[in-house]
């Protein structure tokens, strides 16, 4: 990309977040759904502490109207992760204008760093993080241990979604995204919270973040499965 355009690319970032935002609140504002379980989220707000939101990142689109009206909205505090990059700054241009927390940085480039100010967010202001374990980059559905470690390091629980529209479009991204279409309805999922232990070790890290997975891919059966019923 030469200079000129990606100063262009900027430019455009505060006016595509903009029409991102209203998209977002448009096709999830005419959404049906069908949810599972929903007196986890419930039992969630009652008890007014954080956790770790946890959903794949090829749901991100389908996930977020939901998860600002039911956690955001309802008096759960959310803390997002963007990159540095064209594409983080959009998700702060989305998130930042609700109330949403942003924290700058990447899961995949100074992880550490990353996890260390996620950590801040909850112990300091109580509000959940939101991490796509497979993100930013992938492979799609493969975990990687952000979320668990934020789990450990904090002690609190990973709350584990997983969504399925009716109807969709698939975007050309490496995880090939949904995006809803309007008026469908949308499976919701919403998981046992999951605690990982002060102690566990790393190799306990790895095993959890292969159960992690499995749980996270059932949830968007079980999400599936509800559009059927």
């Amino acid at each position: 990309m030469s200079a000129r355009s990606g100063a262009v690319k900027w430019r455009l970032v505060r006016p595509a977040g903009f029409a991102a935002r209203n998209v977002l609140r448009i096709l999830g504002g005419s959404a049906r759904y069908v949810v599972c379980n929903g007196e986890r989220l419930e039992e969630l707000r009652r008890a007014g502490k954080p956790v770790v939101v946890s959903f794949w990142h090829d749901q991100s689109f389908t996930a977020g109207w939901y998860v600002i009206r039911e956690l955001h909205r309802s008096g759960v505090p959310l803390t997002l992760l963007a990159s540095h990059s064209h594409d983080g700054e959009m998700l702060v241009q989305v998130g930042r204008p609700w109330g949403m927390r942003v924290v700058r940085g990447s899961a995949s480039r100074g992880g550490r760093a990353a996890i260390l100010a996620l950590y801040r967010e909850l112990v300091d202001h109580g509000s959940s993080p939101v991490i796509v374990p497979d993100g930013p980059r992938g492979p799609a559905h493969v975990c990687k241990l952000g979320a668990l470690l934020l789990s450990k390091m904090a002690k609190v629980p990973i709350l584990p979604l997983g969504f399925s529209p009716d109807r969709a479009w698939s975007i050309g991204s490496w995880d090939r995204m949904s995006v809803p279409k309007p008026a469908t309805r949308i499976g919701v999922a919403v998981g046992e919270p999951l605690q990982v232990d002060r102690a566990a070790t790393a190799a306990e890290l790895e095993e959890l973040s292969l159960s992690l997975a499995a749980t996270l891919d059932g949830l968007v059966d079980q999400a599936r499965a509800a559009l059927a019923s």
